[in-house]
């Protein structure tokens, strides 16, 4: 009985454990990554050659007003020539832009800053291959003068934690994720 107890007890934990992330599939379960249960899915778009899912990221700095944390992310299977086109165009528009690019891993971490009505916002567009995929994850933070460093610090996590999962079925996971949020 005892013994019984303990292995249901043991159970519990792990599934509170696991319950804490989500996993997400694109291309036709080709590509996954996992994200905290805490991020609000707002867009899930599959069956093309690029499938996309997009994230709100809740901040109770944000509340009330129309700014949000969001990030997304899109898989470009580059098989397809539609596909390898448009991933190749947003890599070359960015490097148009020099915006300051970050090696990090497997990663290209463009970051810059850009407005919404009043507001600034930190943007960070990522890519990397998985092959035969082409990965582009955008995070948008508004900058709130309410943001505590707290929420600051699991979004820093988080977002590394989410980049390092990234795979494909023909991939490892993206080694080396170091994200240094930059203050201007």
């Amino acid at each position: 009985m005892k013994a019984t107890i303990i292995a249901f007890l043991l159970l519990l934990a792990l599934s509170v454990a696991n319950a804490a992330e989500n996993v997400i599939h694109l291309q036709s379960e080709q590509v996954s990554l996992r994200c905290p249960a805490s991020w609000v899915i707002i867009a899930h778009k599959l069956g093309s050659p690029s499938d996309v899912v997009a994230f709100q990221i809740l901040n109770p700095a944000d509340d009330g007003s129309d700014n949000s944390t969001n990030l997304s992310v899109i898989a470009f299977d580059l098989r397809q020539t539609e596909a390898m086109l448009k991933f190749t165009q947003a890599i070359l528009e960015h490097e148009k832009q020099k915006h300051p690019v970050k090696e990090v891993g497997e990663w290209a971490i463009n970051t810059w800053n850009d407005k919404q009505g009043d507001t600034t916002y930190e943007i960070r567009d990522c890519y990397r291959t998985a092959k035969p995929f082409g990965i582009h994850v955008r995070l948008a933070i508004p900058k709130l003068p309410k943001t505590t460093k707290d929420w600051s610090d699991k979004l820093e996590t988080d977002f590394k934690k989410l980049l390092g999962s990234i795979t494909s079925k023909t991939s490892k996971p993206a080694e080396g994720v170091k994200v240094e949020r930059r203050e201007n």
